[in-house]
C-alpha cells in the first residue's frame, strides 16, 4: 500500500506529482471528502500539499465521470 508516505517522498524530491492510484496527498483527500476544517490543517502543516499535482492515468477507479485528469487541490475544492 503506497498512501501518504508516498506522497511525501515525492514532495521532498521534488516532483510534485502523484499517482491517484498510488494514493493521492492528504490534501486532495480530504477535499475530495468535503472535510473543510482537516485540509485547512494540513495546509498549515505540510504547505507543498498545495502545489502537488494529483494524476489519473486513466486506469483505475475514480469518483468522477472521466478517469483521465491531472488535478491540483484547489481544482479538487472547486469540483
Amino acid at each position: 500500500e503506497t498512501t501518504a508516505s508516498h506522497a511525501t517522498v515525492e514532495m521532498e524530491n521534488k516532483n510534485l506529482e502523484v499517482l491517484y492510484q498510488d494514493g493521492a496527498t492528504p490534501l486532495f483527500r480530504a477535499l475530495e471528502d468535503t472535510k473543510w476544517a482537516r485540509a485547512l490543517e494540513l495546509i498549515d502543516e505540510s504547505p507543498p500539499q498545495v502545489s502537488t499535482w494529483v494524476k489519473s492515468t486513466g486506469t483505475e477507479n475514480t469518483t468522477f465521470g472521466w478517469s483521465l485528469w491531472r488535478r491540483l487541490p484547489l481544482h479538487e475544492a472547486c469540483h
